[in-house]
């Protein structure tokens, strides 16, 4: 038997059997409270399979792994088998092994879902609802990320609509970079008039901003600032009021260089976090 036949053999199941290997190509049976079949290379799970759909570990190991990841895959589309492609790192990290998830629904980038990588699943484990997702923004060799939502739903679009704090009304022109959207306010005189009108009890020293300046932690520092300093999303100029109310310009930069620089100019910007309870990247166990 060769590894093309124990490959053939874990998709298909013609021999029965609940354990095979081959050279350091293996596959094992597990009947849990669901039956499935996991595909090791060496001890590395590459793949598992629940009845006949299959999730494909996209994480790059050896360079045998490597062989074994593309033969499997070639198969699965020259078959026609559902698949999706997904970092088993990331999902240990996130306490969700690939065999404990239930797949609720999938957006794939391109028609082609047997070619091109997903960009959004939303899946569940136990009560707890997640979003597995591909952020363009990130410079890293994996770009995949997993956000805990605070609350089921049942739609990719519903969960994204769930992570973002700001109104629905409220959205149009707003940038992200990882976990915090950037809502567009205005010059510095629109700045100074929204906070003087709504935000003036949230001021730290004067009960009225004179100087937009004054309050720029570019030059000056509040107690306040200390905690958002420790965040890893730094721009160029903020202000930071009471209540964790900060408002930025200038160009963000992430700490460790893994997100693209957002420039948001002359605008200022109030910045909100994502709703997640938490979430996780490849490179950060809990970014």
């Amino acid at each position: 038997m060769t590894n093309k036949d124990l490959i053939q053999d874990f998709i298909f199941n013609f021999t029965g059997k609940e354990f095979r290997q081959v050279n350091n190509l293996s596959y094992r049976v597990y009947k849990d409270n669901k039956e499935y079949v996991i595909l090791y290379s060496y001890s590395t799970p590459i793949a598992v399979k629940i009845g006949n759909f299959f999730i494909l570990n996209n994480h790059k190991y050896s360079i045998t792994t490597s062989i074994h990841q593309s033969m499997l895959k070639t198969f699965l589309i020259t078959y026609q088998k559902e698949f999706i492609d997904l970092n088993f790192r990331l999902l240990y990290s996130a306490g969700c092994p690939p065999e404990t998830i239930n797949i609720i629904n999938i957006e794939y980038k391109d028609y082609d879902k047997f070619r091109d990588s997903i960009y959004y699943v939303l899946f569940n484990k136990d009560k707890d609802y997640f979003l597995y997702g591909i952020d363009d923004g990130l410079k890293t060799k994996y770009r995949d990320f997993i956000c805990k939502l605070p609350s089921p739903v049942n739609t990719i679009a519903e969960a994204l609509s769930l992570l973002n704090p700001i109104p629905i009304e409220e959205r149009q022109n707003v940038k992200r970079q990882g976990e915090f959207f950037f809502q567009p306010i205005g010059n510095s005189k629109e700045l100074k008039k929204l906070i003087n009108e709504k935000y003036r009890d949230k001021l730290i020293f004067e009960k009225k901003l004179t100087n937009i300046g004054k309050y720029s932690l570019s030059t000056m520092f509040f107690e306040e600032d200390k905690n958002f300093r420790k965040q890893n999303h730094i721009p160029s100029y903020f202000i930071v009021l009471k209540d964790g109310l900060i408002f930025a310009r200038g160009d963000v930069k992430h700490k460790f260089r893994e997100h693209r620089v957002l420039h948001l100019g002359k605008t200022w910007h109030r910045i909100f976090r994502n709703t997640a309870i938490q979430s996780w990247t490849v490179n950060n166990n809990s970014d």
